[in-house]
């Protein structure tokens, strides 16, 4: 049985908590990357927003395009582990850290970024499946996938991860 770390539980008990959470951190995220600067959108944001908690290389733009990145991969192993199909075999490796942070898995990373524009319609395309999978998580489930730096989780746990992610981003782009 997979147990849920004490710190993800706080973004909600069950399916609808957790999905109304991830609709409000998603709509911050678009609040905060819409009120960025056309100027500074491909700037990184230690460039303009320095943070105590952030030293960031990454634009506007490529935290954007790692948001949109991650939650698709979040959407596919929640829906993955909603399912009966087989669960992949998967070394369970710890994620890199530099100076204490968490480093995106390479298939995570961004390139140079993306537009609003350019990617609005799946955007909201990908945030809906998203929700939808959600509401069909199962808190009691044991079927997990190894996340690299909190173990095995299930559906309803990625979905927590969602919204810890999407707010971290949130923060990070220092306009928030």
């Amino acid at each position: 049985m997979t147990s849920t770390p004490d710190f993800l539980a706080s973004y909600g008990a069950t399916p609808s908590d957790v999905a109304r959470q991830l609709r409000l951190a998603l709509t911050e995220f678009e609040d905060v990357i819409r009120r960025v600067p056309s100027d500074r959108f491909f700037t990184p944001v230690r460039d303009f927003a320095p943070s105590d908690d952030y030293s960031l290389a990454w634009s506007p733009a490529q935290q954007l395009e790692h948001v949109l990145k991650a939650n698709t991969t979040f959407s596919k192993l929640i829906y993955l582990l909603n399912s009966d199909r087989a669960l992949p075999d998967m070394p369970k490796q710890p994620g890199e850290t530099v100076n204490g942070r968490f480093v995106a898995p390479e298939g995570l990373r961004p390139a140079e970024g993306v537009t609003w524009d350019a990617v609005e319609a799946t955007w909201r395309d990908l945030h809906a499946r998203l929700d939808r999978e959600l509401e069909k998580a199962n808190p009691a489930s044991t079927r997990a996938f190894w996340h690299p730096f909190f173990g095995d989780l299930n559906a309803l746990d990625w979905g927590r991860v969602a919204v810890l992610h999407t707010r971290r981003h949130t923060k990070q782009l220092g306009v928030a």
